[in-house]
């Protein structure tokens, strides 16, 4: 959540989007009104995107590589003036920029993305390293970091050049466990997986909720993993397993055991640090499981990731949960809520 004291949700905000070339600011794009909308999400390996309008005029066409709105590294900070006070919403890679009537759409994607298309280009070993080690290995200088999850070492690894940095980073985190954002300064952290805490705020039927839905969702999540190590010189595997065991997932229940299966030559031979991850995969399958979408007046301090609690009579619904998507648009605020 964006620390911004008194705040009340609503009111109309300024957008400002500028365009960034390395640390030079090209310039600050004229965003025609209601045309922005960013977006964000937790568990996807590139979470962010931007989109909005310019005027198609000549001065806003792409035609040379230092163009603002030119596709060679060109980055967008997205700030919005809410009351005075400015507030980052994130960066993105512009990744588009085409003509449609009297506009131009441009479209950024996270800058996550940016790891993603940097594949390897030759093999990449790691012997016994510390995690910070290996991260600094994969992300390769490419984006800032910071590092708050806790240490320690990992087993060798060897990446196969044409390897994705990002899948590098995802089995990376996996096997930490960590996970890890882009927060609104462009920096690449790492954190500690999500805990149940306290819920931020509520999202309230009747207090500014302007609309609430139970997401229909025909998918079978997991209710257990299954993670297993793949230690070297042939000797037998070692197996932990983590899984729901209350609640309406609870696989002594009606909903029955559905086990996913995790293993990489990443895991340690630390049944503690496996039942880690086996935690937080079991617990990521979870919130997908059980969601509602919400739709509130503009609110910018709410970020995918926080805790909530959700309360609406009229669908029989008053649980705790985190924010797994959102989008801002400058009227209303709009996101899913995986309840526990």
């Amino acid at each position: 959540m964006r620390n911004l004291p008194g705040y009340v949700r609503g009111g109309s905000p300024q957008i400002e989007v500028s365009s960034w070339l390395g640390s030079k600011q090209m310039a600050v794009l004229p965003v025609v009104s209601s045309s922005w909308k960013v977006t964000d999400e937790v568990d996807v390996k590139v979470p962010g995107s931007v989109e909005f309008a310019v005027p198609n005029e000549p001065e806003w066409r792409p035609l040379t590589p230092d163009h603002p709105l030119a596709r060679f590294g060109q980055q967008l900070r997205v700030r919005v003036n809410e009351r005075g006070e400015w507030v980052t919403l994130g960066r993105y890679r512009l990744i588009g920029c085409t003509p449609s009537g009297d506009v131009l759409r441009v479209r950024g994607l996270g800058l996550l993305h940016i790891l993603e298309r940097a594949r390897l280009m030759t093999s990449l070993q790691t012997g016994w390293v510390t995690k910070r080690a290996a991260l600094d290995a994969i992300v390769g200088g490419i984006l800032p970091l910071s590092v708050t999850a806790w240490g320690g070492s990992l087993p060798p690894r060897l990446w196969e050049p044409q390897t994705s940095r990002l899948d590098a980073l995802w089995e990376l985190l996996e096997s930490w466990p960590a996970r890890a954002y882009v927060d609104d300064l462009g920096v690449l952290c790492v954190a500690p997986p999500f805990t149940e805490e306290v819920p931020l705020y509520t999202i309230a039927e009747g207090v500014d909720l302007s609309g609430i839905e139970p997401v229909p969702d025909d998918r079978d999540p997991f209710n257990a993993y299954v993670v297993s190590t793949q230690p070297e010189g042939g000797a037998a595997p070692l197996s932990v397993s983590w899984g729901i065991t209350s609640g309406p997932m609870s696989y002594h229940g009606p909903y029955g055991l559905n086990p996913g299966f995790y293993s990489s030559p990443l895991l340690p031979d630390d049944r503690s640090v496996l039942e880690d991850i086996a935690r937080t995969m079991t617990q990521r399958q979870v919130r997908q499981a059980h969601a509602v979408d919400f739709t509130v007046p503009f609110d910018p301090r709410m970020e995918a990731g926080d805790q909530v609690r959700v309360t609406s009579p009229s669908h029989g619904i008053d649980g705790t949960g985190r924010i797994v998507s959102i989008a801002h648009d400058g009227i209303r605020t709009s996101g899913r809520v995986g309840l526990a």
